[in-house]
């Protein structure tokens, strides 16, 4: 097996937990096998289309989206929840990639800028800035 994506799977279900669906709570080695494998999928597209940069900071945001929306997300979720868990999803595959210290910034400034998104709409207000 894909011994990156293993490791991003493993902290991903320790990190999420908790929040995971309740369907995913039966069988979590299935579930976490099945991630595994997801991830690991997208490091085999990277290397056959050749992506870096900000074109794989787009493919892993999009992978992470339409991951979020058919398998994770649940009705009571808001959008920091929405944003955090794309953000976890999108930091699992990149980091299942291998990617450098860079790309890796720019998708963490990415998901500080989409959860101060969130909380203005949520809460009608900014967050403070520390």
């Amino acid at each position: 097996m894909h011994t990156s994506a293993q490791q991003e799977a493993h902290k991903f279900f320790e990190l999420l937990h908790d929040l995971l669906p309740e369907d995913w709570q039966a069988d979590l080695q299935a579930c976490q096998f099945e991630f595994e494998l997801w991830l690991a999928t997208f490091d085999v597209k990277r290397h056959q289309e050749k992506l870096s940069g900000f074109a794989l900071l787009t493919a892993a945001r999009r992978r992470a989206e339409r991951y979020y929306q058919h398998d994770l997300k649940q009705s009571h979720h808001t959008l920091l929840e929405w944003s955090y868990f794309r953000f976890r999803l999108e930091i699992a595959l990149l980091q299942t990639c291998k990617v450098d210290a860079d790309t890796l910034q720019h998708c963490y400034l990415y998901a500080d800028l989409l959860s101060n998104y969130a909380f203005t709409i949520l809460t009608d207000s900014r967050r403070p800035v520390s």
